[in-house]
């Protein structure tokens, strides 16, 4: 499986590019030359954060959590949706969501994948403005792509990663490589025409890696002078002495410099889920930051390898250096969860406050009666 956390806020945006949003790209709204609205709206405590994902965001209507945190001081409800659509029926498989930066009338955006044969995806934009009802807007890869993110730049600017797919070898195979695309402006975005576009060479598998998430991005105006780190799954085949008798997924991180790829495993992070009772697949992540600067990232991980239905999501504090395994409840019971993001962004329910929201895939095998697809909740703090 595959995921990963976006950040979002574009910050000043010049009135030529006004312009262009309001004439070509009225499907994302006409940019104001504003602050980023997101960053303004941002303010709970690390206490409301921590309780928010550990106890009441994960809840979907129904009491949860082993362990018992502090309570938020007046917890919002949770609103959730199950079975998550497009506007053409399609699953919308992966959502990973951001605030719109150029629409002034408070909406998000969603990367997503949908099936498109056997082990092959379409990866797709779509926008909403209430976290439920998503109208596509365009196809970023309709060849062979899945478990996107996008980030918001200054200016207006959009940079995605993804996990691209090759075509399909003999035997059915799929190989696939982290790739990185960067849209100059809104535009660009909705056309789904790239002005920069890196597919990363593969460092720790000799087959897959994927389901990128954004660590960190010094952009500099384009891929070759920037610094973008990122988060990503390579496939363990093990040792040609001593091979796996299934192949799984292991956390990575990487740096993009300039024309430079370089890429390391993350074995901390595989050694606690591990000792955590999870030897399947270390899949997806997505990494966020509470106001005071404090960094989480949640995690799938699977119990044994293949195990659909052993699929569990983890929250680890960066700052204390702490693992969770998340106990979930929803009102059709479900018990696996897969493919989680958690970011901030403003509600949509109020045009003052925030609302943490996060979404992760059901897979069937595990999934209570109606529930089986993509989740979306979230709860205004």
């Amino acid at each position: 499986m595959s995921a990963a956390l976006a950040s979002t806020g574009a910050r000043v945006r010049a009135r030529s590019l006004a312009a262009l949003a309001c004439t070509a790209v009225a499907t994302l709204g006409c940019v104001t030359p504003v602050a980023s609205a997101d960053e303004a709206a941002m303010n709970p405590s690390p206490r409301d954060v921590a309780a928010a994902v550990t106890r009441h965001i994960w809840q979907l209507g129904a009491a949860s959590s082993a362990s018992t945190p502090a309570p938020l001081s007046s917890p919002g409800r949770v609103t959730s949706a199950f079975r998550t659509i497009d506007s053409t029926a399609a699953s919308m498989d992966g959502l990973d969501i951001i605030l719109n930066p150029v629409d002034p009338v408070r909406s998000y955006l969603g990367t997503y994948h949908v099936n498109v044969g056997p082990n092959r995806f379409a990866l797709r934009l779509a926008t909403s403005r209430d976290l439920k009802t998503w109208r596509k807007l365009a196809d970023f890869d309709a060849r062979g792509g899945g478990m996107g993110t996008l980030k918001a730049l200054p200016g207006g600017a959009f940079l995605l990663a993804y996990e691209a797919q090759e075509p399909t070898a003999a035997g059915g195979r799929i190989d696939s490589s982290v790739r990185l695309r960067y849209y100059r402006d809104p535009a660009a975005l909705v056309s789904g025409t790239p002005t920069e576009e890196r597919t990363l060479p593969r460092r720790l598998s000799t087959t897959n890696e994927g389901t990128p998430d954004f660590r960190s991005v010094v952009w500099n105006g384009s891929m070759a002078n920037s610094v973008i780190t990122l988060g990503f799954h390579w496939l363990d085949h093990g040792t040609r002495q001593h091979p796996r008798k299934a192949a799984v997924d292991r956390q990575g991180r990487g740096t993009l410099a300039g024309d430079r790829w370089t890429a390391v495993r993350d074995t901390a992070a595989d050694r606690a889920m591990t000792q955590l009772g999870f030897n399947g697949n270390h899949g997806g992540r997505r990494q966020f930051v509470s106001p005071d600067g404090r960094s989480w990232r949640v995690y799938e991980a699977q119990r044994y390898a293949n195990g659909w239905a052993s699929w569990r999501l983890l929250l680890y504090d960066m700052t204390r250096r702490t693992w969770k395994v998340l106990h979930l409840k929803t009102p059709g019971g479900s018990k696996s969860f897969a493919n989680p993001t958690i970011s901030m962004v403003p509600s949509p329910k109020r045009l003052a406050g925030h609302a943490l929201v996060m979404t992760m895939f059901v897979p069937s095998q595990g999934a209570g009666p109606g529930e089986s697809g993509e989740a979306v909740a979230y709860m205004d703090l």
